[in-house]
């Protein structure tokens, strides 16, 4: 199909779905709505952070700060402390 006739099926489905349930769906499409995708190689420093660049080029601000937070909550009190000192080295706290 060509992308018209894909965007024609895609209206003419929102069309035929009831008010609530037209509008989450059309919400739901146009953000971003990706998932964290894990890395192929977890071990891969240079592929973990091309992977949550590529995550958060597309994420919300909202989604940002929440990855964020629970990032940091997740680490280790050590890592947390080094994590802390970096951002403020990088003048970011």
């Amino acid at each position: 199909m060509t992308e018209e006739e894909l965007a024609s099926v895609a209206w003419a489905a929102l069309r035929a779905m009831p008010g609530d349930t037209a509008f989450d769906t059309a919400k739901s499409a146009l953000e971003c709505g990706w998932e964290f995708l894990p890395p192929l190689d977890p071990e891969d420093k240079a592929e973990v952070l091309s992977t949550a660049r590529m995550w958060a080029a597309g994420a919300s601000q909202n989604e940002l700060m929440a990855a964020a937070v629970v990032a940091v909550e997740g680490m280790a009190p050590r890592s947390r402390m080094s994590f802390a000192a970096w951002l403020k080295k990088k003048g970011l706290a």
